[in-house]
């Protein structure tokens, strides 16, 4: 049965199979080419269930505080303010091509957006269906996750239209710089290709829980994992690798790459989010 759970309330785009599930993940330890962690720190804290980051056009970092709605936005020197504060309960946040920030609102079935100086929420897309992973195209469009109707909706400036389907619900979502959009799905421990045409194909299987995904400069993809079993990184390498990057985290959620190539990670379970410096 498909759950929404935040350590006991239950509001979050965070979903698991029962502990009695048994996936058999390939484990790769000799690789030459593959990212390794040169360290781990506590990069912001204070935070209430840290879900979705992204980084804006100043390379402020966004968090999705899930319990309380609030958008945080972490400044370069460290500061933290407040943008805004979702009416709904969100988890997934994207920055558009003009600056403006979105954000999923899985309790209204509302994708929302603010200025990129923060202000008021106003609906951009409405009747989705539990939309959780948020991503745009090169030419602007929007790709909605809808896990509830297994379905990735596009929303043009002139429609709003299915995009794919798939068997299970789809949670987190990526482009590669091809233009193919890569789908994490939560419940089925596999993640999905889809071609700028709406090919779809099974990119990897066995990745236990894989919530929110996010490619490295390199054509590395970084996959949260995130139920009690596994809290973990995981990195499915360009050469198709799968190895699991670090496990140092407290059910990792939210993933971005920042402008330098350092990783961010939002650590659920706790308050804080990690910066991971990586070597290759």
């Amino acid at each position: 049965m498909r759950s929404l759970i935040v350590s006991g309330f239950c509001v979050c785009l965070v979903l698991y199979a029962g502990c009695s599930d048994t996936i058999n993940q390939q484990v790769v330890t000799q690789i030459v080419d593959v990212p390794r962690v040169s360290s781990i720190s506590k990069h912001a804290q204070g935070f209430s269930f840290p879900q979705g980051l992204a980084f804006d056009s100043s390379g402020n970092l966004l968090v999705v505080n899930t319990l309380t709605g609030v958008i945080s936005r972490v400044h370069l020197a460290g500061a933290v303010d407040t943008i805004t504060t979702a009416a709904q309960v969100s988890a997934w946040i994207a920055v558009g091509p003009t600056g403006h920030i979105y954000v999923s609102s899985y309790g209204d079935g509302t994708v929302k957006r603010v200025p990129s100086t923060g202000g008021t929420m106003t609906n951009f897309v409405t009747g989705q269906d539990n939309p959780a992973g948020i991503a745009f195209d090169k030419a602007g469009n929007l790709y909605i996750a809808n896990f509830n109707s297994n379905q990735v909706r596009i929303k043009t400036p002139s429609a709003d239209t299915v995009f794919a389907t798939f068997a299970y619900g789809p949670t987190g979502l990526v482009f590669d710089n091809l233009g193919n959009l890569f789908v994490s799905h939560q419940l089925a421990h596999t993640i999905s290709k889809v071609s700028p045409s709406g090919t779809i194909s099974t990119f990897a299987t066995g990745i236990l829980s894989p919530h929110n995904i996010a490619f490295d400069n390199r054509g590395n993809l970084f996959v949260s994992q995130s139920t009690p079993a596994s809290r973990t990184i995981t990195v499915i390498t360009a050469t198709h690798h799968i190895y699991q990057f670090s496990a140092d985290f407290y059910w990792p959620t939210g993933i971005a790459f920042d402008s330098q190539g350092s990783l961010y990670v939002s650590n659920y379970d706790s308050t804080f989010v990690s910066k991971v410096t990586i070597q290759y």
